[in-house]
Formats: structure tokens, sequence, C-alpha cells
């Protein structure tokens, strides 16, 4: 006899590390945690739809926030949603503590 529901799970997903240790931009795609060029992230909150994401994580950051939504009893987007509600920002939306890269790298960035 069969099981009628045989569970699936990815446990992981890799890509190709950089000797750098940056993720590669395979065939001309935006490096990670960096907006695709001309694309500004938008939310229209008054849609009263839920926002989705993709969101990558280095191998560290992984295991990392596996581990404490595992312990915790939430996925990782309830992990992420609590830590959301959870941040404190400043007038302009940072994060209090988020600080801007030096106008030298701003221009080596882009």
């Amino acid at each position: 006899m069969q099981p009628s529901h045989i569970p699936t799970r990815r446990y992981c997903y890799v890509a190709n590390n950089l000797r750098s240790g940056m993720m590669s931009n395979m065939a001309g795609r935006t490096p990670l945690n960096r907006p695709q060029a001309g694309n500004q992230t938008t939310y229209d909150v008054g849609c009263g739809r839920p926002y989705r994401t993709g969101v990558t994580f280095q191998p560290a950051e992984a295991d990392k926030i596996v581990r404490a939504a595992n312990r915790m009893g939430y996925s990782v987007s309830g992990l992420i949603n609590e830590l959301t509600k959870r941040m404190v920002v400043d007038n302009q939306g940072l994060p209090v503590w988020y600080e801007a890269p030096e106008e030298r790298q701003q221009s080596l960035i882009a």
C-alpha cells in the first residue's frame, strides 16, 4: 500500500560562489542584495494583499534563520514578518542600524 501523501522538502539551495565569497551574477543577473536596475521595489498598502518575495540567504545566515524559525515553531516567512514588526526605523523609513556607504563607495557600486 502506497502512502496517499509523500511530504517533500527542499533542504538546501546551492548557488555558485566566487572566490571573494560573493554570489555570482550568472547570465548578467543583478548581484545578491542589490535591486535590479530600473526596478524599484514597490507595494500598494491599499491593495490589501500580502507582499510576497523571494529571499536568498548566504549559508551562515540560512542556517541561523532556519534553526531559529524551527525552534520557534515558525516558518522562515513568519520569522521575517516578526523581525520586521520589531524593526525600528527612523523618520526616513531606514532601519536605525543602517549606515549608508560613503559617496565614493556608492559610485563604485553603481
